[in-house]
């Protein structure tokens, strides 16, 4: 079957046993960005069907009718509007309409499709239904069985769906029942925003990889319960001694001071559902956005955990008083009525005294005392928190809060399937971020100040196609400590092969550190992913994000305006940026700073020199956080990620 549609079948099954499923999103406009819906199709009946909409005799050789009236119930709509009427003839069985196949590449983001619909049922018997098709296969969105007038909007977020056709359905179940009518069917799609480096709604690591990253299993930093963090066997506890509890909570000694928001704590409640606190348990079970009053905690996962639907927890406390681990071992949700739950989440929290500077072979960013690292995450929320199926209602947090209501800082709030990530949205009235994001990846925290920390020196790398091969240039600012650097390519962005090695003392270009490598190795076909490995003087080991390229000789030529964003400081910022680049020739850039949410608080043009120059930026005054400042320049754009303090 087509991949798009078991992803689909995944997303959507589950809901319909709800019945009625309405999967709209409430947003604030005054808070979110503006997503600048367009309207891929519309269709008012009002001048007839359209041509390019099939409506196929019905199984029992009835038709559509368009018409201002109906089957003797009310238009929900405005007008004329297409129904069948059962109750006529009792001649329906089984009737459809079809949308035209519709191109919505350029729409893989927030794509909604809203109608108005009016369907009585008799007896039980009918059913109402949408369906989304691709290559000749079909699935199920939307269904209702019992008598609905009014509008339905669903929000579908399909990655990598490239074309799709719409069917609305009416079955009468065999019997004699009343009928159904349908006005107003219109979708609307959010243009896509791939390649501003920010994973949005319906990108994907497939179909936009620049923005959504998919990492390796394991993590760098995991640690396997069992292990301690030199690698060595040791004996984990299991928490309540391995009694099977919901919403309870364990206090534990660290064995040694532990400094969290400037006070310090020897001891921990480790809590069942994906969090820490200090001085006191914490059962509730339904996560909110932080900042919240009341509990000093750590949340690598808050949301409702229930051991008696599968998995464990356990803990170890090193002896010679450095650090903790705690880790939750495909632990499944409250309510989840499998046993074991068919969805699963992995994930671990460490806690230092400070000491711990590397974890395995990964240097940790400075004043790092707090690790969360995940495995597989599946889902976000219990049943009594308002989720269906792992997913919806109150959304799990990730991050840290002090207890006043005033100070945090979280990473997320996640309560959905998918890669997309805008940072700490909920609190803002926009959607929660996509759960898959957090697969196999690090957050790194400095717990005496509670803040987040981003790791430093990681290289950006970027290519693209050119006659002879694929072109891969780099910069990097921290060279005195890497040896070289390993390029590797992937076909399927999960098994990559090396290539070569590049010294890290060549191609030095005006004080920065300037890096090339052509990939000559090609032939025309399917994507390539390429990443780097650096490998440092200290033994540490540092992975790039992964760049697409086009496989293939390609007819495209350098610009004369080529950009080159070489470097970009101070990494942390507060009231001025300065940035460092080579350019072919003279030229006007534009350049926007975003934050992780997509709102955008500064742009502006600047003029480019030909050769290398600076700009340099003032900055207004911006929360604490982490921003993305984007190049615009005629073929192409670039991005670095940057810190606010």
């Amino acid at each position: 079957m087509n991949a798009i549609l078991k992803y689909l079948r995944r997303l959507y099954l589950p809901g319909l046993l709800t019945g009625m499923l309405i999967l709209s999103r409430t947003v604030s406009p005054a808070q979110c960005p503006d997503r600048g819906y367009d309207t891929i199709f519309s269709v008012s009946w009002d001048g007839g069907i359209p041509q390019d909409w099939q409506t196929p005799l019905t199984s029992d050789g009835d038709n559509w009718k368009v018409g201002s009236g109906g089957f003797g119930f009310s238009q929900p709509g405005e007008g004329r509007w297409i129904y069948v009427d059962d109750e006529s003839s009792n001649k329906v069985g089984r009737a459809e309409i079809l949308t035209p196949e519709v191109d919505i590449a350029g729409f893989q983001g927030d794509l909604i499709l809203s109608f108005f619909i009016n369907f009585q049922e008799y007896g039980g018997k009918g059913k109402a239904s949408v369906e989304l098709g691709s290559d000749g296969e079909w699935v199920e969105i939307w269904a209702d069985s019992t008598d609905f007038s009014g509008k339905i909007t669903l929000d579908i977020s399909a990655p990598e769906l490239i074309t799709g056709q719409f069917r609305f359905v009416y079955d009468d179940g065999g019997e004699w029942g009343w009928g159904m009518g349908l006005d107003d069917i219109i979708l609307t799609g959010n243009a896509s925003q791939c390649g501003d480096g920010i994973c949005s709604i319906g990108e994907s690591p497939q179909s936009c990889p620049g923005d959504c990253e998919l990492l390796g299993d394991p993590a760098p930093l995991w640690i396997p319960p069992g292990e301690d963090l030199a690698g060595v066997a040791v004996k984990y506890r299991t928490f309540q001694g391995g009694t099977i509890c919901d919403d309870c909570s364990e206090e534990i000694d660290l064995g040694f001071d532990f400094s969290f928001f400037g006070k310090k704590y020897h001891k921990v409640w480790l809590n069942l559902n994906g969090n820490l606190t200090f001085g006191e348990d914490y059962l509730t079970f339904t996560p909110e956005p932080f900042c919240l009053g009341g509990p000093l905690m750590i949340a690598p996962f808050f949301g409702d955990v229930d051991l008696a639907t599968g998995g464990e927890l356990k803990y170890y406390a090193d002896p010679e008083g450095h650090y903790f681990i705690a880790t939750w071992t495909e632990v499944g949700y409250f309510g989840c009525k499998e046993r074991p739950c068919a969805l699963s989440n992995t994930f671990q929290v460490i806690m230092t005294d400070s000491t711990i500077r590397q974890i395995r072979n990964v240097v940790l960013p400075v004043g790092t005392t707090i690790v969360f690292t995940y495995g597989d995450m599946q889902w976000t929320t219990g049943n009594s928190s308002g989720g269906a199926g792992g997913f919806g209602g109150s959304a799990a947090t990730v991050g840290s809060n002090l207890g006043d209501g005033n100070t945090c800082y979280d990473y997320g709030t996640f309560g959905k399937e998918g890669f997309t990530y805008g940072g700490n949205s909920q609190t803002d009235g926009c959607p929660p971020n996509g759960v898959d994001h957090l697969d196999f990846r690090s957050v790194f925290l400095d717990g005496n100040k509670g803040e987040l920390l981003f790791p430093s020196g990681k290289v950006v790398l970027e290519g693209e196609a050119m006659p002879d091969g694929n072109q891969l240039y780099w910069t990097i600012d921290l060279s005195e400590i890497v040896d070289y650097f390993i390029v590797e390519r992937s076909v399927d962005r999960v098994r990559f092969e090396e290539l070569n090695m590049v010294s890290a003392e060549s191609n030095i270009l005006s004080g920065t550190f300037y890096y090339e490598y052509l990939d000559e190795d090609i032939s025309s076909g399917d994507p390539l992913w390429y990443r780097l490995v650096q490998i440092r003087s200290d033994g540490s080991i540092v992975y790039s994000d992964t760049v697409q390229i086009i496989r293939g000789k390609s007819d495209k030529k350098v610009e004369e305006s080529s950009f080159t964003l070489l470097k970009a400081g101070p990494n942390p910022f507060e009231t001025e940026l300065w940035v460092q680049y080579a350019a072919k020739s003279a030229f006007t850039t534009t350049y926007k700073l975003v934050d992780m949410a997509g709102r955008q608080h500064l742009a502006g043009n600047m003029n480019v020199i030909s050769g290398t120059g600076e700009l340099r930026i003032q900055v207004p005054e911006l929360p604490s956080g982490m921003y993305v400042l984007t190049f615009f320049f005629p073929n192409g754009q670039q991005h670095v990620n940057l810190v606010h303090r």
